[in-house]
């Protein structure tokens, strides 16, 4: 899940990300306050601008496909910021066909581009900056996530290449030139007993006119499929895999929040008055949040961070998981329309490509939990039981704003460190209804990210004395009050886990007494 950059310059470097710190009690300001935000050059600006304008216009002559294709190679080269709002504007546009380019400029372009040699990128990232070809992503099986269980493998051939055999999904198979296949092969690694060979996954582009590959629906299927090239290092698939996963889940994210946001601006004059002023108000505030945490992230993407992968991961289940719960109920609303039909079902199609939200909790919590585990390693008794002290007398991290009050994210995030805290600590590896603590604790961390970047937000647009300001601050405020309360019961409910009625009588008994003797 690290992502370690030595070549970075010291004044760039990042030590720990700011999720990485809710789970040891801390609020690293640095990394969120003031709000993480980057500015585009007039070519970029003026780039996604004329991008923008051919999406709202259907221009026949619109290529997304080389957006983030370095100029080199003739791509756009847009760094993250500005291919949040191309996506962005994707989603709002409605266009299903653009979809397609989701995954060929996100994943498969950042793949190529990390750690494809230089032949590779030159054979492969040109024909992509112009659409010649579409580069399918084969990287995932129908056992899910899960992929040591993947049952694609590729055979070293006496020819000197590799041939693979069995299934892929791939979204938008058929119309694929090229897919990005992940497949076990056999590989030399190094054991206690010495050089040993296993079988590890990594990355290999196959050309769809090649013999042995079928292409149906969204399944790719190879029969003894010749391999035309290597990317990366043979064994670090995986590696590759997540890294490029977590990294580019921003692109379905951030065109779930333009598809939210057009439905939004559809029903607003079509539903009765108090509806909307109830339910599509309360879509607004979280909205803004999404939009917040969602360039906060990208915002720190375009830098040469250390860590950004729990802020990826989180960030995009949260945004997952609020888009699917809001289009739920707006597509209760009455009228319908053709536009909103549309935006419904490339919103499913969205949530179909996207990883699961289990997955994105479990990768990002397992992640934190080990930062806080290296620190718990580092700290003395004697240390731990002076920070509980200090932390019970109110001595603790806070949130640097004073535009606004959030006292409710302080609070909450001591709530959520004794959460891990005693969730961990106290039942060691064996932790009961592990899956359940890990989604409550990653929910949670992802609303204090949230709540953290809506408060950064709206805290510049104070200091800059935007026209917005006031409405940013009540809508960072509502949402605020919002997020920490569900934080707040969630880090409550992980406490409670495995515990009988009489130990959670017990438990609530002592803070009570504690409470008392404090006052």
């Amino acid at each position: 899940m690290r992502r370690v950059l030595s070549s970075v310059p010291k004044r760039y470097g990042r030590h720990a990300s700011y999720v990485g710190g809710l789970f040891n009690f801390r609020v690293i300001s640095g990394e969120m306050f003031p709000y993480p935000s980057r500015k585009l050059d007039n070519d970029e600006s003026e780039t996604v601008q004329t991008l923008i304008e051919q999406i709202r216009s259907n221009d026949k002559e619109l290529n997304l496909a080389g957006a983030r294709v370095a100029t080199e190679y003739g791509g756009l080269g847009l760094g993250h910021t500005a291919h949040a709002l191309v996506c962005e504007e994707v989603g709002t546009s409605g266009d299903s066909k653009l979809l397609q380019t989701i995954q060929h400029c996100g994943l498969a372009s950042y793949l190529l581009s990390t750690i494809g040699s230089k032949e590779v990128k030159g054979k492969y990232l040109t024909g992509m900056s112009d659409g010649k070809i579409m580069m399918g992503w084969a990287a995932q099986e129908e056992c899910g996530n899960d992929i040591s269980m993947n049952t694609a493998h590729a055979a070293f051939t006496s020819a000197g290449t590799y041939a693979i055999t069995g299934a892929k999904r791939c979204d938008f198979a058929e119309s694929a030139t090229h897919y990005l296949v992940l497949a076990k092969t056999l590989t030399q690694a190094a054991t206690e007993a010495g050089p040993a060979e296993v079988s590890r996954n990594s990355f290999f582009i196959v050309e769809k006119g090649s013999q042995g590959v079928t292409a149906s629906g969204n399944t790719v299927t190879f029969d003894g499929a010749p391999v035309a090239d290597i990317v990366g290092v043979i064994g670090e698939g995986f590696k590759d895999r997540m890294i490029t996963l977590f990294t580019e889940q921003y692109v379905y994210a951030s065109t779930l929040l333009g598809i939210l946001k057009r439905v939004v601006q559809e029903l607003r004059d079509s539903v009765p008055e108090q509806w909307a002023a109830n339910t599509i108000a309360s879509c607004a505030c979280i909205m803004y949040a999404m939009e917040s945490s969602l360039y906060a992230l990208v915002a720190n993407l375009d830098l040469p961070t250390e860590d950004s992968l729990l802020e990826a991961a989180l960030t995009s289940v949260f945004l997952q998981n609020g888009t699917n719960e809001w289009l739920s109920v707006l597509s209760t609303a009455t009228p319908t329309s053709e536009v909103l039909e549309k935006c419904f079902a490339n919103a499913r199609q969205l949530l179909s490509m996207m990883e699961a939200s289990d997955f994105l909790y479990s990768s990002a919590v397992c992640c934190g939990i080990e930062d806080y585990g290296l620190v718990f390693q580092r700290t003395s008794t004697l240390q731990m039981v002076q920070l509980r002290t200090m932390r019970s007398f109110g001595m603790k991290d806070r949130i640097p704003v004073r535009e606004l009050d959030c006292s409710a994210i302080d609070s909450a995030v001591v709530n959520f460190g004794n959460a891990v805290e005693a969730t961990f600590v106290r039942n060691a590896s064996q932790v009961p209804q592990q899956q359940l603590i890990i989604n409550r604790l990653g929910e949670a961390a992802a609303l204090l990210y949230a709540a953290s970047a809506s408060a950064s937000r709206a805290a510049m647009c104070h200091s800059k004395r935007l026209p917005t300001a006031k409405t940013e601050k009540q809508l960072a405020s509502t949402f605020i009050a919002m997020a920490t309360e569900r934080a707040n019961r969630l880090s409550e409910e992980c406490c409670n886990i495995g515990m009988t009625a009489d130990d959670s009588y017990k438990r609530i008994a002592v803070e009570l007494c504690d409470d008392a003797l404090r006052s």
